[in-house]
């Protein structure tokens, strides 16, 4: 009929996605608790090793027995759906802590857990380093086969608890711990960028050449903040291609070391050639080339 309109109604669905969680940063995130059980003593202290801010998490823990490790639960009041979030990161300090010949280090989520120290390749923390480590973890490396059925996987369904169980014996701290929405790795084959904070505070910033270069499985990479700033240290080809982001977010003034495993974020290996990698902090930059021989 002529003159006649039809009208659609259209309708879009946008997802909102969730901004980081600081489960704890300074201060333990309102509607959370934290709780030491079996031998762990927790409490938010000034007088010891802080990453960020004033304050961290310090735990004197001893276990029970040989059988029995001891357990530090941050636990939120309502179970957290895991939408929008791309797993955990957290700062370590070992302090004085000791590990038995037996160790157990272990991070749960919803019953599933990762190994902290007897799993060197991936999510790993070393003890006999005194200084800080951070540690990000997808929560896609939780994954676990279903033996019940073929192509089942078990898999985070809720954040009901960030579990920390283990068994060494002494004083470690915990800060920054976070349930954030991007993680430098990922599936298929996620693994860790650790980065490590050393003590004194540098006049300037710098970023070194990575040790070794040329490298074949795994470099070091140094900087030094002379104040805190957002920082982000990604990789790139020589075609101005972002290949891997190894570090991103907010940092304390002070020295650090990332490495770096030669793969891009999603856990691909990448073929012999320069490649550059370059440190922003605030509105500074700094660039560098290194080569990956494989």
């Amino acid at each position: 009929m002529r003159g006649a309109f039809r009208g659609f109604d259209f309708i879009q669905e946008i997802a909102i996605l969730p901004s980081d969680i600081a489960v704890f940063d300074e201060d333990l995130a309102t509607r959370w608790q934290l709780n030491g059980i079996g031998g762990a003593l927790v409490q938010e202290a000034s007088d010891g090793p802080v990453f960020h801010g004033t304050r961290a998490t310090t735990v004197v823990a001893e276990p029970k027995n040989f059988y029995t490790p001891w357990a530090v639960e941050f636990r939120p009041d309502t179970p957290i759906e895991p939408l929008g979030f791309a797993g955990i990161r957290f700062a370590f300090h070992p302090g004085d802590a000791e590990l038995p010949n037996l160790p157990i280090f272990i991070i749960f989520i919803d019953g599933l857990g990762i190994d902290l120290v007897r799993d060197v390749e991936k999510f790993h923390i070393d003890f006999s380093k005194k200084e800080w480590q951070i540690i990000e973890i997808p929560f896609a490396a939780f994954n676990q086969p279903n033996y019940y059925g073929p192509g089942i996987r078990d898999q985070i369904d809720f954040v009901d608890v960030l579990r920390f169980e283990g068994n060494p014996t002494g004083t470690f701290h915990l800060d920054d711990v976070r349930l954030v929405t991007r993680i430098p790795s990922g599936p298929p084959a996620p693994t860790a960028v650790l980065a490590e904070r050393g003590e004194g505070l540098p006049n300037e910033l710098d970023l070194a050449q990575n040790f070794p270069n040329p490298f074949n499985s795994d470099t070091s990479i140094r900087f030094t903040l002379p104040i805190g700033s957002e920082i982000e240290l990604s990789l790139y080809n020589l075609a101005g291609q972002q290949v891997s982001r190894l570090l991103h977010g907010w940092r304390e003034p002070g020295r650090y070391t990332a490495r770096w495993d030669g793969r891009t974020d999603t856990g691909h290996n990448l073929a012999t050639g320069v490649y550059i990698y370059r440190l922003r902090a605030g509105d500074l930059v700094q660039s560098r080339k290194l080569l990956l021989l494989r």
